[in-house]
């Protein structure tokens, strides 16, 4: 796997789109399609726009608990693309 098929959440037109912790786009990955990756808005220390990354794995969470608005647990974070990666790589 060379990398992840990544799908807009938040376009760059969007007035959230500069908003810390905005999801901006995900990805959907592994056996039945069971982890989901974000990224998501940040800004470093000087106020520069940046991103991190979550993976979300669905089996964490219940149908009901979907249907009531709960979202999946946040299993790994990082700020490094390539360690998303070899996360991905891991669990694909």
């Amino acid at each position: 796997m060379s990398g992840l098929f990544w799908f807009t959440i938040t376009p760059s037109t969007s007035p959230k789109f500069l908003v810390n912790g905005t999801v901006l786009s995900s990805a959907i990955f592994g056996p039945h399609k069971r982890y989901k990756a974000n990224e998501i808005r940040s800004y470093d220390k000087d106020r520069n726009a940046d991103c991190y990354y979550t993976v979300q794995d669905a089996e964490t969470i219940s149908d009901l608990q979907v249907r009531n608005g709960v979202s999946a647990k946040v299993i790994f974070k990082t700020d490094n693309y390539d360690q998303l990666l070899t996360f991905v790589k891991t669990h694909s």
